[in-house]
């Protein structure tokens, strides 16, 4: 036993099984990232798939985020128009409104948040992939350039997602409104 499993690999894994011959070389922890790097086949996913994961996994985290998130600017806007209902914690207020409007009035804007996400999500993960593959030409992916490409592909997701954003905002605030102020 070197202190990496060696061992337990080589008396577990099937004969002539790639990861555990290069496990069994491997005499320091740069040595085994970099066998289980040789044993992985490094396939590079189309750029459609990025664009695609990033939309999906940001609308599908919407879906649990946003009742929250109508909670929070309508508790904003109570509080502006010194409504009563401005000095309720969280929880008492979207008790409230559940009480007074129903589960489904936390939904109320809901299809903003969708397109937001699916331009926001998609443009920050999709453009972060594509931007770090760019960058990785020129440079090494370490740490830093990951850093600066995060901050550029998420500074330019966020100026692309900006209307949608307001509409979001707008929408979750006008079910609350009388009919006549609705926009």
């Amino acid at each position: 036993f070197d202190g990496f499993g060696a061992s337990r690999c080589a008396h577990s894994a099937p004969k002539g099984h790639k990861t555990s011959k290069h496990f069994l070389m491997a005499q320091s922890a740069d040595d085994v990232k970099k066998a289980i790097l040789a044993a992985a086949p490094a396939q590079k996913l189309p750029t459609s798939v990025s664009f695609a994961t990033g939309g999906l996994g940001g609308i599908l985290g919407w879906l649990v985020v946003h009742p929250f998130n109508t909670c929070a600017i309508r508790m904003n806007l109570a509080s502006q128009s010194g409504s009563a209902a401005a000095n309720l914690g969280f929880v008492p207020f979207a008790t409230k409104i559940i009480n007074e409007e129903g589960v489904l009035s936390l939904y109320n804007g809901l299809p903003a948040g969708i397109v937001r996400q699916m331009v926001y999500a998609t443009a920050r993960l999709g453009l972060f992939e594509a931007m770090r593959d760019f960058v990785a030409k020129y440079r090494e992916n370490d740490i830093i350039s990951r850093l600066g490409v995060g901050i550029i592909t998420g500074g330019a997701a966020a100026v692309i997602s900006c209307p949608a954003e307001v509409s979001l905002v707008r929408m979750s605030n006008d079910a609350a409104l009388p009919a006549d102020k609705r926009r």
